[in-house]
């Protein structure tokens, strides 16, 4: 699962639909501003609340850890100029070889049962690493689509093939049996004919790592003018052509890879944002995942952690929940050990208290902003304190 029923168990307090803004440091401790989602709160950008801790570490993710420090950034927290680049899709690309030859049944089912198990998700890899330089290599897995979306499969499908769609097999007898499984599936659904035959591509390489984050009316924004147009997304294209030979069946790129789209690309894996590095002139973090406290040499922050796919200076090629795993976890046993602390890892772990709500309390809360002029000076007329403070001259 996560760590996050383990943490609970041994004490902690977790709080969901939160919007962390931004941390500000103090003297010996941090200020993490936030706002609680679902109350209209939001609206009141000025009314942020806040908690005092000695210690931070940020695990929103490539997108999250790196908002949130660019916003920080922004108010005053001195930090490399290394956060927001170095962004990287992980080489994520998508494709499906369509109506082919071979059952697959890779349309996840839901509460709907069919006759036959889709199964988990990825148990098939096609490796191409071996024996290629490191920026050609590839993994293909396979994917299921959840039943979810089954209903407008039927469709999709049919028109992506006839946009983008390349045919691996010929022939009179071929298009009639292709066209007979088209129509079951429009008539009988996604888990017969042509959608039930076809198979999804997920695909992990290396693109590069020079995307960049930024603030845009305090929103994240990407710039990575023309990825689409790398050439590793032409030869994964070309090599999902050829695995889908075997089936027999029509190659469909992946829908937004495409001219009118500007060739975009979707991704599933992205990282960095607040790259590892030898010191902050190339990077956000050290090799502790501690954030570098100034916009060049190897001074940290005491207490500010990120651990999470943002500090992956580039693309791994491959899934990247191992590697996020094992650079966190190293961060946290120098973090503790530099504490002095200690870790018990003994399995099972049991919650050592049970939360017992609170009796029901009804309560009234409002947030109010008021508009205007006050006098600093209560023998000033107003128009004397407009002048004043146009003038920054206050009283």
């Amino acid at each position: 699962m996560n760590y996050l029923p383990d943490a609970a168990n041994f004490g902690a307090q977790i709080f969901t639909e939160v919007k962390v803004s931004y941390i500000e440091k103090q003297e010996d401790s941090w200020l993490i501003h936030f706002v609680p989602l679902g109350l209209d709160r939001e609206k009141f950008s000025k009314d942020e609340l806040f908690i005092r801790a000695k210690t931070v570490i940020l695990s929103a993710g490539s997108l999250g850890s790196t908002e949130i420090l660019l916003r920080s950034k922004e108010k005053g927290l001195n930090v490399s100029d290394s956060v927001g680049v170095r962004f990287s899709g992980n080489g994520d690309m998508l494709g499906f070889s369509y109506n082919g030859n071979t059952t697959i049944n890779g349309i996840g089912f839901g509460s709907k049962k069919t006759n036959t198990e889709v199964g988990p998700c990825i148990t098939g890899v096609i490796d191409t690493r071996k024996g290629a330089s490191l920026n050609e290599g590839m993994i293909i897995e396979e994917g299921s689509i959840p039943g979810a979306i089954r209903g407008q499969l039927p469709e999709i499908f049919a028109i992506a093939s006839k946009l983008t769609g390349v045919k691996t097999k010929k022939g009179f007898f071929q298009w009639v049996i292709e066209k007979i499984r088209i129509f079951l599936s429009f008539i009988l659904g996604s888990y017969r004919g042509a959608v039930k035959n076809t198979q999804t591509y997920l695909v992990m390489a290396h693109d590069g790592n020079d995307g960049k984050m930024f603030l845009q009316n305090d929103r994240l924004r990407i710039s990575w003018p023309n990825v689409g147009k790398k050439p590793i997304f032409e030869k994964i294209s070309t090599i999902l052509k050829e695995a889908t030979v075997p089936l027999q069946g029509t190659y469909i790129k992946n829908p937004v890879w495409n001219r009118l789209t500007d060739q975009d690309l979707i991704s599933v894996h992205p990282l960095g944002g607040c790259p590892m590095g030898d010191d902050a002139s190339t990077s956000a973090v050290n090799e502790n995942c501690q954030v570098y406290s100034g916009k060049s040499g190897k001074e940290t922050y005491n207490g500010l952690y990120i651990m999470d796919g943002s500090v992956i200076p580039r693309s791994l090629g491959v899934n990247p929940l191992l590697t996020i795993c094992a650079i966190s976890e190293r961060a946290c046993e120098k973090l503790i050990s530099q504490k002095g602390l200690t870790i018990n890892y003994n399995l099972p772990s049991y919650p050592k208290h049970t939360n017992v709500p609170d009796e029901k309390t009804l309560g009234i809360e409002f947030t109010e902003c008021m508009k205007g002029f006050f006098p600093l000076n209560p023998k000033k007329t107003q128009k004397e304190v407009i002048k004043s403070v146009r003038t920054k001259a206050l009283p």
